[in-house]
């Protein structure tokens, strides 16, 4: 269930090296195109996970441990893929609410993300402190 508050929260893992070196223009756009992915694979796995707790609860299983049906047991597959898809789905949502849909995605800090062309390391960053030779 801590999948579905970060997919709430939009800090579920994902991987953004490859879009941070897009243009921003077309970065707004790929973060909504991998979720359209995303919810079509949970969508997949609640219906397939629905299915398997169906069976389970026609061919009753019982834990050997817990002593309990395992289709209780299993009913969190479902329940969760389903939950992070509404989730998605009411992020967007609220993003067209507020008129903020399509932007380009920040980092999870909330810093947007380099533009085309990141920094090269003889670059320096002014938002980062320096340190100096034998400070702590």
């Amino acid at each position: 269930m801590g999948a579905v508050l970060g997919a709430k929260e939009r800090i579920h893992i994902r991987v953004t090296a490859f879009q941070r070196l897009l243009p921003a223009p077309v970065r707004g756009w790929t973060t909504p195109l991998a979720d359209v992915l995303w919810v079509s694979i949970n969508l997949v796995f609640a219906w397939q996970g629905a299915l398997q707790v169906g069976h389970l609860l026609r061919f009753s299983y019982i834990s050997p441990a817990l002593q309990w049906n395992m289709a209780v047991i299993y009913s969190v597959v479902p329940i969760g893929f389903a939950l992070m898809s509404f989730r998605i789905i009411e992020g967007y949502w609220r993003d067209w609410r507020r008129g903020t849909l399509g932007q380009a995605p920040e980092t999870p800090d909330g810093v947007p993300g380099p533009g085309p062309h990141p920094p090269t390391g003889g670059e320096t960053d002014p938002s980062r402190p320096t340190r100096r030779r034998g400070a702590p």
